[in-house]
C-alpha cells in the first residue's frame, strides 16, 4: 500500500515554514488515517537550511528523509511564486527505504556516490532496490561521474532518478538533505525496496540547429574544442561575436542557457542535452555533464510550446507504461525550462499538462534543478527486462509515477 500527501509554505521564518507544510502533509494523512514513513523535502536555498529542518523534523521526528535545496519549487498547484518549502509525505509500510549521504565529491566524485549508495542499501539486509533516488551538488563535481559511483554500487538492475540540487540561480553553493540534516558537496541517496511500482518519462523537447560537428578534444564535463576549434566559437558562429562582451559581466550559463548542446545517444530518439556552464579564457566550456570525445555534438534550440508537448510525452510515457493505480508524481525538472516559461503561465501549464494525464486527484511536488538523472529512454517496473543504465540529463523533465 502506499500513500502520499503534499504540502508546502512560504514566508521569512525558516523553522515555521519547515513545520507548517510538514503539518500540511501529514494532516492530509491523517484524514485517511495513515501516516508517513518516509519524505522528501524540496526548499528554496534562501532559508536559513538547518532551521527550516529543525521545523520539518519537528512534525516527522526520526523518519528517514532526502532532498535537496532548488532553484524553484513544485507544488500540487504548480511552480511556487515565491521561495518556499515543499514537504512530500509517504506512507508506505510494505517499503524499505534507507536514506545516507556521502559528502567530497570533489575530492572523488565517483567514490562517494559509491559509497552514498553503498550506505542507503546496506540496511535493506540483502534485498535488491527497486528504484534508487539521488539528490547531489552539482556544482562541485562531474555530476556524471557521481551518477556513474552510484550505479556501480547498486547494479544496472536498479535505476537511478533524481535532480541535482539548485541554489536559486546563484550558482554557488546548492545543499543536499539526509535524515534531518543539511549538507554540501556531498549526494543523498534513497533506496526503496519493495511495496510499490514505477514508471519514469523523460523528454525535453529541445530542437537541433545547423550541422552535427564532433567533439575532438574533451575531459570529463569540460568541453575543449569541437572540430579542431575552441568550444566556444560554436556559440559564436550562431550568437555572434558580441557574445564575448556579454561574458565581461555574466556567466556563459547566463547568457546560453537557452541554447544548450545536444549529444547523439544510443536508445533515444531525443539528443541527450549538456549545459554549458562556464567558459575559460581559452574558450573551453564546463558542461553539466560529460562531454566525451568523439560524440556527435549539435547547438539545440528551444522552444515554450515544444517543452510543454514533450511533458506532456513524458507524463504520457510515464502513465501508460505504470502497473497499478498512481498515487504520487515526482516531477525533476531543469531551471533552464522555468527560465525559458519567464516562471509564468507556461510554466503553470507544463504542470498542468502531467494533471491532464494523471488526474488532478493524484498528488504532484517537485523542484526545479542543475541536473537530472534517469534512464535516457525512461523506465518502469513492468518494464524491467535487460537491466537498465541512467544518465545525467540538462534542460529535460523527468516525471517518476509511483503506484501501490
Amino acid at each position: 500500500m502506499l500513500e502520499a500527501a503534499v504540502g508546502h509554505a512560504g514566508g521569512e521564518h525558516a523553522r515555521e515554514a519547515g513545520r507548517e507544510a510538514a503539518r500540511i502533509a501529514r494532516d492530509s494523512l491523517a484524514k485517511k488515517n495513515l501516516s508517513a514513513h518516509f519524505y522528501f523535502v524540496f526548499a528554496s536555498s534562501l532559508f536559513d537550511q538547518q532551521e527550516l529542518l529543525s521545523g520539518v523534523t519537528e512534525i516527522f521526528p526520526g523518519l528517514p528523509m532526502g532532498g535537496a535545496s532548488t532553484a524553484g519549487e513544485i507544488a500540487h498547484s504548480g511552480p511556487l511564486a515565491q521561495h518556499s518549502v515543499v514537504v512530500v509525505a509517504c506512507h508506505a509500510p510494505e517499503t524499505h527505504v534507507s536514506f545516507a549521504n556521502e559528502a567530497h565529491l570533489a575530492k572523488d566524485a565517483a567514490g562517494a556516490g559509491a559509497r552514498a549508495a553503498q550506505s542507503a542499501l546496506a540496511p535493506l539486509s540483502g534485498t535488491r532496490a527497486d528504484l534508487l533516488f539521488m539528490f547531489a551538488d552539482g556544482l562541485t563535481a562531474n555530476g556524471s561521474s557521481v551518477l556513474r559511483g552510484i550505479q556501480r554500487a547498486a547494479g544496472t538492475d536498479t535505476p537511478i532518478v533524481g535532480g541535482s540540487a539548485g541554489d536559486d540561480g546563484a550558482y554557488q553553493k546548492t545543499m543536499q538533505y539526509c535524515n534531518g540534516t543539511v549538507h554540501s558537496d556531498s549526494v543523498t541517496v534513497g533506496a526503496l525496496a519493495g511495496g510499490f511500482s514505477f514508471s519514469v518519462g523523460v523528454r525535453h523537447g529541445w530542437m537541433p540547429v545547423g550541422l552535427s560537428k564532433t567533439i575532438t578534444k574533451s575531459e570529463g564535463n569540460i568541453l575543449h574544442e569541437i572540430d579542431g576549434k575552441p568550444a566556444i566559437e560554436l556559440y559564436k558562429d550562431y550568437l555572434g561575436d558580441d557574445i564575448e562582451d556579454l561574458l565581461v559581466n555574466k556567466t556563459l550559463a547566463e547568457v546560453a542557457l537557452p541554447y544548450p548542446l545536444g549529444l547523439t545517444l544510443p536508445g533515444s530518439d531525443e539528443l541527450l542535452l549538456r549545459a554549458p556552464f562556464y567558459v575559460d579564457e581559452k574558450g573551453s566550456i564546463t558542461c553539466g555533464g560529460e562531454v566525451p570525445e568523439g560524440a556527435q555534438v549539435r547547438l539545440m534550440l528551444g522552444s515554450k510550446e515544444e517543452a510543454i508537448a514533450a511533458a506532456r510525452r513524458a507524463a504520457r510515457a510515464a502513465r501508460e507504461n505504470l502497473a497499478g493505480t498512481p498515487k504520487l508524481i515526482l516531477i525533476f525538472n531543469c531551471h533552464v525550462r522555468d527560465k525559458l516559461y519567464a516562471h509564468g503561465d507556461h510554466a503553470r501549464r507544463e504542470i498542468q499538462a502531467v494533471h491532464e494525464v494523471f488526474g488532478e486527484e493524484v498528488p504532484l511536488a517537485g523542484f526545479y534543478t542543475y541536473a537530472e538523472q534517469a534512464p535516457v529512454a525512461g523506465i518502469s517496473s513492468a518494464h524491467m527486462e535487460g537491466g537498465c543504465t541512467s544518465e545525467l540529463h540538462n534542460e529535460t523533465i523527468v516525471i517518476v509515477a509511483l503506484a501501490d
